[in-house]
C-alpha cells in the first residue's frame, strides 16, 4: 500500500548574500506509513517547519522527492493540496477583521465544499474545537490559545486524509491542550495520518506511533517512544538526596559514570552507562549511608536532549486514508468573491468612494452646465461610477497580497486547491461592485439638483458595458497586484495611477475631443472603449460605429490584463517558493 508521506533524498538551502549557501535540511529520508501519527522533534531552526512547508507545496526542495499519498509535491501540486490539511504554527494567519465563522466559511469555500456542506462543517468544527459560543466574534478579539484553536479548525475544515500540524498546541491552556490530544486520538481512529512538529516530549510520547529527532538538518532517529528509550536504557540514572562532597567525587571518578550532576531541587543525578556502573553507584552512596536514592530510566526528554544536545534558545541557522473526491473544487473566483463582499462590510473606509461619489457628480454637472456642454451631461453621471471602480480595484490591488504575506496567510492560502489568481480576480471584482451604489447616488445628485435624469436608450447595451468594464477593471487590478508585490517600489506610484487613466479612458471628457496622437494611445486603455459604450446606451441619438467592435475590444483588453496577471502570480509564487520567500516574520 502506498505510504501516506514518502520522502526521500530532500534537502533545501537558502542563498545567503556573501556567505555559503545555508543548508536547512540535508538529505532527509522518512516514510510514514497511512494512518500513523507521526511527531518531528527539534531545536529552533533544526529545519522542521521547512519540511512541513515542502510538504505542504508553499517551498520547492533544492533536491530530492516528496510524495503524500503517492502524489509528487513538485510535479502533482495541485493533487496534494486536495488531500491534505496544513496547521502553520502561531497565532497568525487568520482574518482578524472577521469572525471565526466567516474565517472557516472562507476556508472552506477555497476547498470547494458546496454552500450546504460547508456550513454543517463549519459549525461542527466550532462545536468540536469549543469555539460555537463565540463563533460570530471578531478573531481580533480572541486569545492566541483560541487563535490556535481556529487555525486546527482550519486545517480540519476539508476533511484531509493527510494533517501537518506545526506547533499546534502552542498558547494553548492545559485544559486546550488536553481537548488537542483527544482530538488527534479521534483522528487516528479515523484513519488519518498525522505530521506535528513539536517541543513537548510529554505530548510526542503521549499521541505518537513514532517520533523522528531533526537537528541541524539532519534526521537523528525515527523510532517508537518505547525503542527510543530502550536505545539509550543503558544511560541509567541514579538520583540521591543528601550525598556527602567527598562521595560525589568518588563517584566521578568511577568507571562507566557518564555524567555527575545537581537537579535544580539540590538532588544529585548520576548517569551511567550500563548497568554495572549504576550498581557500583548504588554500593557508593548507599555505603555513605545515603538513604534517598531512586533508579530510573530515561524519559523521552532526556532522550531528546541526549541526541541533540542542550542547545537551549540557540538558533542552528535561519530562521488517512485517501477520500474519493465528493466535493466541487471551486477555481477560487467564487471564494474570492464572496470573502471580500463579508470583508468589506465590516471596514469603514469602504464606503469613503461611496461618499465622494454624488460630490464628483455635482461638480462635474455645474462644469457642464456653466460650460454650455450639456450634451455632456451624460459623462458627468457615469464618470464617478468608473472613478470608484478604478479608484476601489487599484487600492485593494496594492494590499492585498502584500497584507496576506504580512500576517502570515499567503502560505495557507497557496496550500489550498485553488488558483490564487482567480482568487484575486474573485476578490477584485467584488471591489467593482462599489460602482453601483455610486453610480445611483450621482444619478439621484444630478436629477434632485440640476434635474438631470440619465436615460436608459440602451439598456442591454448598457448592462452589458458595465459588466465587461467591471471584468476588465477587476483583470487590470490583478495584473498590477503581481507587479506590486513583485516590485515594491512600484507601489510608490500606485496613486499615480489614477489620474492618467482617467484621462486616457476618457472617463470625463471622450476620447474622440482628444487631439489625434492621444487619440490613438486611448485605445489601449480598456476605459476608453467601455466609458464609450456607457454614454452611448444612455445619450440619446448616440451611436457608435461599431458596437460589436467595441465589446470585443474591451473583452480582449481585459482577457490580456487577466493573462498577464496570472503569468505574473505565476511567477512571483515560483520565485517565492523557491526563494522562500512566502512567508514574512
Amino acid at each position: 500500500m502506498t505510504a501516506a508521506i514518502d520522502i526521500r533524498g530532500v534537502t533545501r538551502s537558502y542563498v545567503v548574500k556573501g556567505k555559503p549557501d545555508f543548508m536547512a535540511l540535508k538529505g532527509i529520508d522518512l516514510t510514514i506509513p497511512r494512518g500513523e501519527v507521526h511527531a518531528l522533534l527539534g531545536p529552533n531552526g533544526a529545519g522542521k517547519t521547512t519540511l512541513c512547508r515542502i510538504l505542504s507545496t508553499v517551498l520547492l526542495p533544492t533536491s530530492g522527492t516528496v510524495t503524500v499519498l503517492g502524489h509528487e509535491v513538485v510535479r502533482d501540486a495541485e493533487k496534494v493540496k486536495q488531500c491534505l490539511g496544513v496547521v502553520f504554527g502561531g497565532d497568525r494567519g487568520l482574518y482578524n477583521r472577521l469572525s471565526a465563522r466567516q474565517n472557516l466559511n472562507f476556508w472552506a469555500s477555497l476547498y470547494g465544499l458546496r454552500r450546504g456542506e460547508r456550513r454543517r462543517r463549519v459549525d461542527e468544527l466550532l462545536d468540536r474545537m469549543g469555539l460555537a459560543q463565540r463563533a460570530d466574534e471578531r478573531v481580533q478579539g480572541f486569545s492566541r490559545g483560541m487563535k490556535q484553536r481556529l487555525h486546527l479548525a482550519r486545517g480540519l475544515v476539508s476533511d484531509p486524509g493527510v494533517l501537518i500540524l506545526d506547533e499546534p498546541t502552542v498558547g494553548m491552556d492545559p485544559v486546550a491542550a488536553r481537548d488537542f490530544r483527544d482530538l488527534v486520538r479521534e483522528l487516528r481512529a479515523d484513519g488519518r495520518t498525522i505530521l506535528m512538529t513539536t517541543h513537548d516530549m510529554a505530548e510526542a510520547a503521549e499521541l505518537s506511533d513514532r517520533v523522528s529527532f531533526i537537528d541541524d538538518g539532519n534526521l537523528a532517529l525515527t523510532e517508537s517512544p518505547t525503542t527510543v528509550g530502550n536505545i539509550v536504557s543503558t544511560r541509567e540514572r541514579v538520583d540521591a538526596r543528601g550525598v556527602p562532597q567527598e562521595v560525589r567525587d568518588r563517584l566521578t571518578g568511577l568507571a562507566g559514570v557518564a555524567a555527575v550532576s545537581e537537579t535544580e531541587a539540590g538532588v544529585l543525578r548520576v548517569e551511567t552507562e550500563h548497568s554495572d556502573a549504576t550498581r557500583q553507584v548504588l554500593m557508593t552512596i548507599v555505603a555513605a549511608g545515603v538513604t534517598d536514592v531512586s533508579r530510573s530510566r530515561p524519559s523521552l526528554e532526556e532522550v531528546y536532549l541526549h541526541l541533540i544536545g542542550r542547545r537551549g534558545m540557540a538558533v542552528g541557522g535561519m530562521t488517512a486514508l485517501e477520500r474519493a473526491p465528493r466535493r466541487r473544487l471551486m477555481p477560487g473566483f467564487g471564494a474570492g468573491f464572496e470573502f471580500q463582499i463579508v470583508a468589506m462590510r465590516g471596514q469603514a473606509d469602504t464606503y469613503f468612494s461611496l461618499i465622494t461619489a454624488p460630490f464628483f457628480a455635482l461638480v462635474f454637472m455645474s462644469i457642464m452646465e456653466y460650460s454650455g456642454r450639456t450634451d455632456l451631461n451624460s459623462h458627468a453621471v457615469i464618470a464617478p461610477m468608473l472613478i470608484t471602480m478604478w479608484t476601489a480595484a487599484l487600492s485593494f490591488s496594492g494590499e492585498m497580497i502584500s497584507e496576506d504575506r504580512e500576517n502570515g496567510r499567503l502560505e495557507s492560502l497557496i496550500a489550498a486547491p485553488m488558483s490564487f489568481a482567480m482568487l484575486l480576480f474573485g476578490r477584485l471584482s467584488a471591489c467593482t461592485l462599489l460602482a453601483l451604489p455610486s453610480f445611483l447616488m450621482s444619478y439621484l445628485a444630478a436629477g434632485s439638483v440640476f434635474g438631470y435624469w440619465l436615460s436608459f436608450e440602451k439598456p442591454l447595451l448598457f448592462a452589458s458595458a458595465l459588466v465587461l468594464t467591471a471584468a476588465a477593471t477587476a483583470a487590470t487590478a490583478t495584473a498590477l497586484s503581481a507587479v506590486f508585490v513583485i516590485a515594491p517600489g512600484a507601489r510608490i506610484v500606485q496613486n499615480t495611477l489614477s489620474f492618467p487613466v482617467y484621462l486616457l479612458g476618457g472617463v470625463l471628457v471622450p476620447v474622440s475631443q482628444y487631439p489625434g496622437w492621444l487619440e490613438d494611445l486611448t485605445r489601449i486603455v480598456y476605459l476608453s472603449w467601455g466609458a464609450d459604450l456607457l454614454r452611448a446606451a444612455t445619450t440619446p441619438g448616440a451611436e457608435l460605429e461599431n458596437t460589436i467592435c467595441y465589446l470585443v475590444m474591451l473583452g480582449l483588453l481585459g482577457a490580456t490584463a487577466f493573462a498577464l496577471g496570472r503569468l505574473f502570480i505565476g511567477r512571483f509564487l515560483q520565485r517565492a517558493r523557491a526563494l522562500g520567500a512566502l512567508a514574512k516574520e
